[in-house]
């Protein structure tokens, strides 16, 4: 993108294209307060039907953008309707799986739904061929049928719309809710850092091409594969036995001690990765 909007890109070009990552994962954390409040009001089908049509028209936008004001303004529009997936799999979640085996499957979802990390791979590798009709095979991505066949329709409420969107604002106040909202947006927010600068750090230390930097995320797959075991059913398990000492009382505490080897993993591997 740098080339195609500034030419020959310096460090203020790359820095003015990572923008587009970091504008729609913004628009992404932001746009779940609207999301959540929409899906519960009017149910999951007709929300996700409503999200995947504007992000249609969001990736047309991007496709068609020929400055850089306009690809930016559809990278945020691409962000207001991708936070919908964010939103989507807790609530199904919530809505089928027992407590004690929302850990395992919401830990298998975070991870899954790391696939767009997966894109770069996708995409390095076909660029080492350079075919446009691969490339469109291979990022072309149809949910739509699913989305209107598969769905459920009738999860709904008849509350007023101004109190659900009133709801997290006042949950968030929580000190349980705000503590886990502050640790994902961290998480996240390092994550989107390092995505934005991988591609011209690799590029520009080490000489990388672009398949090869596609090829570092499959880092991610593997270590969303442990994740999936420590966050999800280890998580569980552990939160299980809190709850029998408790005599049956659950507590969202009962899971930060399976946290503590995140918490000295992630910063560790920041620092591996500042320092590489």
């Amino acid at each position: 993108m740098a080339h195609s909007f500034f030419g020959t890109p310096g460090p203020q070009a790359i820095a003015k294209s990572a923008y587009f990552l970091t504008v729609c994962t913004l628009v992404t954390g932001l746009s779940t307060l609207l999301w959540v409040p929409l899906m519960v009001k009017f149910g999951r089908r007709y929300g996700a039907i409503c999200a995947y049509t504007l992000y249609a028209a969001a990736a047309a936008w991007c496709a068609c953008a020929q400055s850089y004001g306009s690809m930016l303004a559809a990278r945020a529009m691409m962000g207001l309707t991708t936070g919908m997936s964010d939103v989507l799999g807790p609530l199904i979640i919530a809505d089928i799986f027992f407590v004690h085996e929302r850990g395992t499957v919401m830990a298998s979802t975070v991870v899954s739904s790391s696939e767009d990390k997966m894109h770069p791979d996708d995409g390095g590798c076909v660029e080492i061929h350079d075919h446009p009709a691969l490339q469109r095979r291979t990022c072309t991505r149809p949910p739509m049928l699913k989305i209107i066949t598969t769905f459920p329709t009738r999860r709904y409420t008849r509350e007023p719309f101004w109190k659900l969107m009133l709801r997290p604002i006042a949950l968030i106040i929580l000190p349980s809710a705000l503590w886990a909202s502050l640790v994902m947006a961290v998480t996240i927010g390092f994550l989107i850092a390092m995505m934005s600068n991988v591609s011209s750090a690799f590029t520009s230390v080490y000489g990388f091409s672009t398949w090869q930097v596609g090829l570092c995320m499959l880092s991610i797959v593997i270590g969303g594969s442990i994740a999936v075991w420590m966050g999800g059913s280890l998580s569980d398990i552990v939160a299980d036995r809190l709850t029998r000492r408790n005599g049956g009382i659950r507590e969202p505490e009962m899971r930060l001690p399976v946290m503590v080897l995140s918490l000295v993993a992630g910063p560790l591997a920041l620092i591996l990765a500042m320092r590489g």
